[in-house]
């Protein structure tokens, strides 16, 4: 499987076109969802379908724009897609940014569920605690973590809906159960590994992370 990043929207963020035999995916489409849909024709791969880790603005701004080149599908988190066309939950109501006003409508995700991307299974990982309903995807020996973890970091827990707790969680039960080899990619900052963030993430450190 090809993995491509993109940096994408106001705020750069990591946009992922995972490409398998012909069969695109597109994580996190940030904005420029043309720009988006030019590079996948360009990798001679249709993008089947968008997912989203997470519905704040930075994360969604290009799909409608992208849904609409391409057809693909879009699936969100199903505890967070009232967020999408509104600007005060999808937090870009205040930033001094063009308010985010998503049209899609995506089919909901939880946690457990699978897709699949060319017979390749996507896994859906329930990772809340930076945002309601947070979800990352595991497909092929990768994780894509959106704003749960990050390499030498994890998430905001001080936005609407953050929960602390929630999130260490989500990530020791979901992430850190993963091969130690697994790549991770999150939605900011460079990619890891989850045996690189267990040994040396200062925020998953300690003995009482696993009785959470």
């Amino acid at each position: 499987m090809l993995i491509e990043r993109m940096a994408t929207g106001p705020l750069g963020v990591n946009t992922y076109l995972l490409v398998e035999s012909g069969a695109c995916a597109v994580i996190d489409p940030g904005g420029e969802g043309q720009r988006i849909a030019a590079r996948a024709a360009l990798l001679g791969a249709q993008v089947e379908m968008i997912l989203i880790t997470h519905m704040h603005f930075d994360h969604i701004g290009g799909v409608d724009e992208l849904a609409a080149a391409t057809k693909a599908a879009v699936y969100a988190p199903q505890g967070e897609l009232e967020a999408g066309p509104d600007p005060e939950k999808n937090l870009s109501a205040g930033m001094g940014l063009a308010p985010v006003f998503m049209r899609t409508a995506p089919e909901g995700l939880k946690g457990g569920q699978t897709l699949y991307l060319a017979g390749q299974p996507v896994r859906v990982l329930s990772t809340p605690g930076h945002s309601p309903d947070g979800l990352s995807f595991y497909i092929d020996g990768a994780v894509f973590t959106g704003d749960a973890l990050m390499a030498g970091s994890i998430g905001r827990t001080d936005f609407p809906g953050g929960d602390m707790r929630k999130l260490l969680s989500g990530i020791q039960k979901e992430l850190l159960t993963l091969p130690e080899e697994t790549k991770v990619y999150p939605g900011h900052m460079q990619e890891s590994t989850i045996g690189r963030e267990k040994r040396t993430n200062p925020f998953l450190q300690g003995e009482d992370l696993w009785d959470l």
